[in-house]
């Protein structure tokens, strides 16, 4: 039931609570509703986050909903279209130009503004932000990094790699083959399964590290087929091992990949009955300079919830994303904080430390510019899988890819 059709007429009075202004609707009854994609550990916290902030706010009542990630971009333009969308909603990055330009989303109110300006990492509101107004709180940043079992550099008798070069120069040295000469042991291996946007997203972390975008700054051309960007790509080809598929996480979690590129939540997903030998996040590499790419997942406000649902709304996603809530986050699922404040209550955690250091650097590996990210992600997805296949050389890759992406450019609406 959308907020929109309740007529609502409530006072809103501003309490401290455990050191927070956190709303009090005690008049009329407030009813928001609540779209996420599903991910049952994720999902598991927010129905705790949302339960909490209903005991303190007793006139709002939350419903909480969610539909498979594949489903809710589609789930989410329809709704909008129809007029049915929820007054929460949970967006991915490369979606909020679309929604923002089309008038779909609510604008941060003042002291939301503040609030990420003055608390959060730069990420946090850089990727919400078109033509200066704010439309998002973030739910989560997806910060990819290398991660090293440590036995197997210890066992080789080698250092952590703090390059790309040195880490090209030192993962053969642990590649191991079988008599078929099929790899037993590989040195370092990236994650190339077939699975969305995430090859992009590590193709893009590569060039980052060498000072290159995947588009100019305008959004206009692609940017990518300079000697950066050649250097960049060499080295995804040189790790990339399709023949592993998606036994290449199969690989790391029995103990035969010395450096493996993912998320921060590695650490909580770990093998039934816990690691078989210690991991460590790594800083990240460096290439021409100190860079990183990754995405941000937002909570926004349906435009046509108003009011004091509006007020509720804009209030509960930043109470999700306050300290005392996100730490929960950061304990079960491993993600980065958000803040610095969280940051230092955890500096003493090395591997959520290493990857929040990352996080300071990050830049959305898409352009907030490109409404239509999502056909760029496909085409650049399609060709870095026939490269890692051998099927297309780096440099038929890197004219083949910036024609089509210079093509999907100019139909950006």
């Amino acid at each position: 039931m959308k907020s929109g059709r309740l007529t609502i007429s409530i006072a809103l009075l501003l309490v401290l609570a455990a050191g927070l202004a956190v709303p009090v609707f005690a008049a009329e009854k407030v009813r928001l509703t609540f779209l996420a994609h599903t991910a049952t550990e994720w999902n598991n916290v927010l129905k705790r986050h949302i339960s909490r902030f209903e005991q303190q706010n007793p006139g709002v009542t939350v419903e909480f909903m969610t539909v498979p990630h594949k489903d809710l971009n589609t789930k989410v333009l329809t709704g909008f279209v129809s007029g049915t969308a929820p007054d929460i909603i949970g967006v991915y990055g490369p979606w909020m130009n679309q929604f923002v330009a089309s008038g779909y989303l609510s604008e941060a109110p003042d002291w939301a503004v503040k609030d990420l300006k003055e608390n959060f990492v730069p990420a946090a509101i850089s990727g919400a932000t078109f033509n200066g107004k704010v439309y998002g709180y973030p739910q989560h940043f997806g910060v990819w990094g290398p991660i090293a079992n440590v036995n197997l550099y210890k066992k080789a008798g080698l250092a952590f790699p703090t390059t790309w070069e040195e880490l090209m120069a030192i993962a053969p040295k642990m590649d191991k083959r079988k008599a078929d000469n099929s790899f037993e042991q590989v040195g370092a291996m990236l994650n190339t399964e077939t699975d969305g946007s995430w090859n992009v997203i590590t193709w893009a972390n590569i060039l980052s590290a060498y000072g290159v975008s995947i588009v100019n700054e305008d959004a206009s051309a692609a940017a990518f087929n300079t000697p950066g960007g050649k250097a960049a790509t060499k080295v995804y080809a040189a790790l990339s091992h399709p023949d592993f598929g998606k036994k290449a996480w199969d690989m790391f979690t029995l103990g035969r990949v010395g450096t493996y590129f993912h998320g921060s939540w590695t650490k909580a997903t770990s093998p039934k009955g816990g690691w078989p030998f210690e991991i460590a996040a790594l800083p990240t590499l460096k290439g021409d300079r100190i860079s990183s790419a990754g995405y941000v997942w937002y909570w926004v406000v349906n435009n046509k919830t108003k009011g004091a649902a509006r007020e509720a709304a804009w209030r509960l996603i930043q109470f999700m994303s306050q300290d005392p809530q996100y730490i929960e986050i950061y304990r079960e699922i491993n993600l980065p904080p958000m803040t610095y404040s969280l940051a230092k209550q955890i500096e003493s955690d090395k591997w959520t430390s290493t990857f929040f250091d990352t996080l300071k650097l990050m830049k959305p590996y898409y352009s907030l510019k490109v409404p239509n990210w999502e056909e760029i992600d496909l085409i650049i997805g399609r060709n870095l899988e026939w490269l890692a296949a051998k099927e297309i050389t780096v440099d038929q890759f890197l004219k083949q890819t910036e024609n089509q992406v210079n093509k999907a450019l100019k139909r950006k609406t």
